[in-house]
């Protein structure tokens, strides 16, 4: 939204007075003290927002002067095709009347006129967009939590809703319904009465027959189950990762693309537009004067045969670039002279150790080897559940032993002990039989904790059936018989999984005989072994890089030594880059001889000699032109600008895609970790491995459901058992608290989600905006302060600001004077209007008398910081200083005036 034309009716000192002419850029309004600046600031803040309450203590601006209370404001948006409005306030309940009408005839509502300014608070616009040297002067305005929830609200289209406001809403919400350790909450008291209810259900489902047995069934498809989902999650996140890839896939390779075309380009110099501009004009300048010493050149004859006699060895200019190129890397090069050596003795030596680790580890073990050994994690995998096979079957084997020794130890025993009814012993025996048939099926089924349980009851029916009595010795010996036949089977159990132990290490490339220690410790051994095979392959890329260094440096200083008329009088390198600098010097003196003598030529022969030193000098300065571009002709300048424009557009593709890619994937370790993933496929593998994982968890799913509905059944059968009306009424009791806690569960699991949601928008919007208002207002400070501060701090998650100067050294708000930190401040607000308008109607920018403590010459960087700002959106400026309004007139600004009733102010 711009203004057009303000018309104040009466407010304070003005009545029936008019602002006509505003026009989109920058505007500036002159006033001397008293003439109203102030008045006219808070008139338009309050025709947009509203007047204040009595009972406030803001000041009213009564109509000093008559009229009636109030006034219009004349502006278009920001769509062309919308048309001009007219917002006129007066007097009134709720901050006064608001009408606003259109050019068209259409009235707008007070909540539409809102929503079209992006509901935009009093707040927001009174401490950013329309300030006076007050507000510009309170750092706490622009830390408030309403004006950062607003902005941060436009930013993510909450329009008039505060954060705040939502964050207390639904944490409120939440606590209502749980809280650690609370006991008045809803989920708590539901929590304790459904434990409650279960532990009396616990105790009178104890007594019924059948119902044991179907829980451990119904336990064990419940284990099935957790498995499965977890199975089930596993594989649904891989197809996440995999749609990942196979969609950024394009953008990755359009990355690495821009990457390897900028590698080349990187270390070229930045070349300007203006840099061609001047290249233009200097070679305009020397043909200028080419064709005037063309007519005088018949006098330069006098002075000639001096300038001849001045004899130095041109090489040594011509190879000035290279021989200084020599002289800075001399200290590198004695670096790699003194430290190759050394490099090199370590290398060996680490060699020669991991040779030593190899040999070690066996004689069918090479370096080769051991670099192109890799498990994959299913082999991990096979290897650890081998393991635990092999450990389980040798545990089962071992209480076997145990169980058989301790029975025969027992029969022994009984032998002195009196008999006792049958009955006792058909007990005992019944015992015996369930235990032992339910330790096969869970040991056959690989249930280790059921195994040993049926175990021990098997023992104890042992006990029972011999300990009471000796007068049955055959059912004794059957036991023995049983036991003995148990213990046989979990041998051979134990036989066939350290046969499926040694066969799976031969099939990974490992010793058949090693324990499963051994194996982990040889997998450690080779871990070491990789990664010291990688720290020398580093080294002797170091090494390499080393030798490069000096050979470049003695073929540099060969090439120099082969164009120069006299040899060096030494054959070591650094000695002869001393040298030849040292003959470069010299050279560089005596042209500058001969500058003073072409001097000379000007004055004693006239304007042909002035020609010819002009000439000179503007030769040897395009020259210096392009050397400081590492060029020696134009076309090469030309080509070097081309190319330079080239990097700048690779490097903001690079940074679009990586946003993109960061924006899916995360920053940091898991930026890195897809990178490298990308890196090591393609997009056919990825689709097939795609397709692989949607059929492997569309197998899965179809298993789980079968589950469910097995689980299902069985805890339907449960519920038939429960015959008890008690435990019926209880279950019913228990069924519907576990209902309501599910849906206060609910309940919570959405407060708590939308939390994390207002968290993680506010994180994301903090991590990318903030950073933008930070550039954009570190942009204008340093040009404001003619950049001495070229770059401002901010910490997220922190309200506190820094400011560094070119010298690298950090400043505080508190280390500033006045001056400098309005210009923070303004420039801090100059950043935020760019980034809100992203997201909002662009409104007005109207300050009033803001430079009154900045100096002369920032003064100057501020007006045209503030006339740059306004290129984009209309800013309108009020001083009472004629140098200030000076300043706005040379930046273009329009000057505007305030008529009164009778003509103007």
């Amino acid at each position: 939204m711009q203004l057009r034309e303000i018309h104040i009716d009466g407010f304070g000192i003005f009545a029936d007075a008019r602002v006509r002419g505003l026009a989109p850029g920058l505007n500036v309004l002159y006033g001397q003290n008293e003439f109203g600046k102030t008045t006219l600031l808070e008139f338009i803040r309050r025709v947009l927002f509203g007047f204040p309450s009595r009972a406030t203590s803001a000041n009213p601006f009564p109509p000093l002067r008559g009229g009636k209370y109030g006034g219009r404001l004349v502006c278009r948006m920001r769509e062309p095709s919308a048309p001009e409005l007219t917002i006129s306030r007066t007097s009134g309940k709720g901050g006064g009347p608001l009408t606003v009408h259109a050019a068209n005839g259409v009235e707008m509502s007070e909540s539409e006129f809102s929503a079209s300014l992006g509901h935009v608070s009093d707040e927001l616009y009174r401490n950013v967009f329309a300030i006076s040297l007050q507000e510009l002067q309170a750092a706490k305005q622009l830390q408030g939590e309403e004006l950062r929830s607003r902005i941060y609200g436009a930013g993510l289209g909450l329009g008039e809703v505060s954060i705040t406001d939502l964050k207390k809403f639904f944490a409120e919400a939440a606590e209502r319904l749980y809280k650690p350790r609370g006991s008045t909450q809803q989920m708590n008291v539901l929590a304790s009465a459904l434990v409650d209810v279960e532990r009396r259900i616990r105790e009178t489902a104890r007594l019924l027959g059948q119902y044991d047995a179907k829980k451990e069934e119904f336990d064990r498809y419940a284990e099935d189950e957790a498995r499965l989902r977890k199975i089930q999650g596993g594989l649904q996140a891989e197809q996440r990762s995999l749609e990942r890839q196979s969609s950024l896939y394009g953008t990755f390779v359009g990355l690495r693309a821009a990457e390897d075309e900028l590698k080349p380009l990187a270390r070229l110099p930045d070349i300007s537009d203006a840099s061609l501009d001047e290249l233009r004009k200097r070679q305009q300048s020397i043909l200028s004067l080419e064709g005037k010493l063309q007519e005088t050149r018949d006098q330069r004859a006098g002075r000639q045969s001096e300038l001849d006699h001045l004899a130095f060895d041109r090489a040594l200019l011509e190879h000035e670039s290279d021989i200084k190129s020599l002289s800075r890397s001399l200290a590198q090069y004695r670096d790699a002279q003194r430290d190759l050596p050394l490099r090199v003795r370590e290398q060996d030596m680490a060699r020669e150790q991991t040779r030593h680790t190899i040999s070690e580890l066996g004689e069918d073990w090479s370096e080769a080897r051991v670099r192109s050994f890799a498990l994959t994690t299913e082999q991990r995998d096979t290897l650890r559940r081998t393991e635990d096979n092999l450990h389980s079957c040798d545990k089962a084997a071992e209480k076997a032993a145990d169980r058989l020794d301790d029975y025969r130890n027992q029969t022994r025993a009984s032998h002195a002990r009196p008999s006792l009814p049958t009955t006792y012993r058909v007990i005992g025996l019944a015992v015996l039989g369930l235990g032992a048939v339910g330790c096969v099926y869970s040991a056959l089924n690989g249930h280790v904790i059921p195994a040993i349980v049926s175990g021990v009851a098997g023992a104890l029916g042992v006990v029972i059936a011999l300990s009471l009595g000796s007068s049955s010795g055959p059912l004794r010996d059957r036991a023995v018989e049983q036991l003995t036949v148990e213990r046989e089977e979990n041998v051979r159990r134990l036989a066939e999984a350290q046969s499926a132990w040694s066969s799976y290490l031969a099939a990974l490339g490992l010793t058949p005989s090693l324990s499963p220690d051994a194996v982990t410790d040889q997998l450690q051994s080779l871990s070491a072994l990789q990664q010291s095979l990688r720290t020398i392959d580093e080294r002797a890329s170091r090494i390499e890089g080393m030798r490069a260094v000096m050979k470049a440096t003695a073929d540099g200083l060969a090439r120099v030594e082969a164009s120069l008329s006299e040899p060096l009088p030494t054959t070591d390198v650094a000695a002869g880059i001393e040298a030849v600098d040292a003959r470069l010097d010299t050279a560089q003196e005596l042209r500058v001889r001969k500058d003073s003598l072409l001097r000379e030529m000007k004055q004693l022969e006239g304007n042909a000699a002035a020609l010819t030193a002009n000439l000179s000098t503007e030769r040897v300065r395009f020259a210096a032109f392009l050397s400081g571009f590492g060029v020696t002709t134009a076309e090469e300048l030309v080509s070097l600008h081309g190319q330079s424009t080239r990097a700048r557009t690779l490097r903001a593709d690079i940074r679009n895609a990586t946003k993109a890619i960061q924006a899916a994937v995360g920053v940091g370790a898991p930026y890195d970790e897809f990178l490298a993933t990308l890196q090591s496929t393609n997009p056919e593998a990825v689709r097939a491995r795609l397709d692989l994982v949607v059929t492997e968890l569309s197998d899965v799913t179809e298993k789980l459901e079968s589950n469910i509905r097995l689980t299902t059944g069985l805890d339907r059968d449960l519920s038939t058992l429960k015959s008890s009306e008690e435990l019926l009424k209880l279950e019913a009791e228990a069924e519907t608290l576990r209902q309501q806690l599910r849906d206060a569960h609910r309940e919570w699991l959405r407060a708590q989600l939308a939390l994390w949601a207002i968290d993680q928008a506010i994180s994301k919007y903090e991590t990318t905006r903030q950073p933008a208002v930070i550039r954009e207002a570190q942009s204008a400070f340093a040009l404001m302060t003619g950049g001495k501060y070229q770059t401002l701090i901010s910490p997220l998650g922190s309200d506190d600001l820094r400011v560094r100067d070119t010298d690298g050294n950090d400043r505080g708000i508190d280390e500033m004077s006045r001056g400098t930190r309005e210009q923070l401040y303004l420039s801090m607000r100059l950043g935020l209007i760019e980034q809100y308008e992203r997201n909002a109607e662009p409104l007005p920018v109207i300050m009033d008398d803001i430079l009154v403590n900045f100096d002369d010459d920032r003064g100057l960087q501020a007006v045209r910081a503030l006339a740059a700002f306004a290129r984009d959106r209309q800013v309108i400026v009020m001083t009472c200083h004629q140098n200030t309004l000076g300043l706005y007139r040379q930046a273009g600004a329009t000057e505007l005036q305030l008529e009164r009733s009778g003509g103007p102010a």
